[in-house]
C-alpha cells in the first residue's frame, strides 16, 4: 500500500513537473509571438517617428519584462527537469521493486494453490472414510435395532412366561 502510495504520488509530481513545462514552453512562444508582433509594428511606425519612440520604449519594457520571466521559467523548468528526471529513476526503482513482489507474490500464489490442491486430495480421501463410517455405523444402527427387537420380545416371552409361571405357582 505505501509502495503504490509513494508511486501514485511520484506519477502526479511527474505529471504536475509535464504541466509546469508545457506552461513554460507556452509562455515562450508567447515571448516569440510578442517579439514578432513588435518587429512588424517597428516596421509600421517608421513613418512617424515620435509615436513609435514612445511606442517602442512602451513594448521594450513590456519585453524586458516578459524575457525577464521567460528566462525565470526557463530556469524553473530547467529545475523542474531535474527532478523530473529524478523522480523517473525513483520510479523506475519503485517499478523493479514492485516487479520483484509481484514474482514473489506469484511464487507463494502458486505454493498456494499447490497446497490448496493437497488439502483437496486429503479432503476427498477423508469424505470417502467419512462415507465409509457412515455405511458402516448405519449398519452398525440396524444390527443394534435389529438385537433390540429381539431383547424386546425376549422380554415379552419373560413376562409371559413369569406370568404363567405365577398363574401356575397359585
Amino acid at each position: 500500500g505505501e509502495l503504490l502510495s509513494t508511486i501514485q504520488s511520484l506519477r502526479e509530481r511527474e505529471e504536475q513537473l509535464e504541466s509546469t513545462n508545457l506552461e513554460a514552453s507556452g509562455v515562450l512562444k508567447k515571448i516569440e509571438e510578442e517579439r514578432e508582433r513588435l518587429s512588424e509594428e517597428l516596421i509600421a511606425a517608421k513613418t512617424d517617428v515620435d509615436d513609435f519612440k514612445s511606442l517602442a520604449e512602451s513594448r521594450l519594457e513590456e519585453l524586458s519584462s516578459v524575457r525577464e520571466r521567460g528566462v525565470e521559467l526557463q530556469d524553473r523548468t530547467s529545475s523542474l527537469s531535474e527532478e523530473l528526471s529524478g523522480a523517473r529513476s525513483q520510479v523506475a526503482e519503485l517499478q523493479s521493486r514492485v516487479d520483484s513482489l509481484t514474482e514473489d507474490m506469484t511464487a507463494k500464489v502458486r505454493k498456494a494453490e499447490e497446497e490448496k490442491d493437497v488439502l483437496s486430495n486429503e479432503m476427498v480421501e477423508t469424505k470417502a472414510k467419512l462415507n465409509e463410517y457412515k455405511v458402516l455405523a448405519e449398519s452398525r444402527q440396524a444390527e443394534t435395532s435389529k438385537l433390540l427387537e429381539e431383547i424386546e420380545s425376549l422380554r415379552a416371552k419373560m413376562e409371559c412366561l413369569d406370568t404363567e409361571s405365577k398363574a401356575a405357582i397359585k
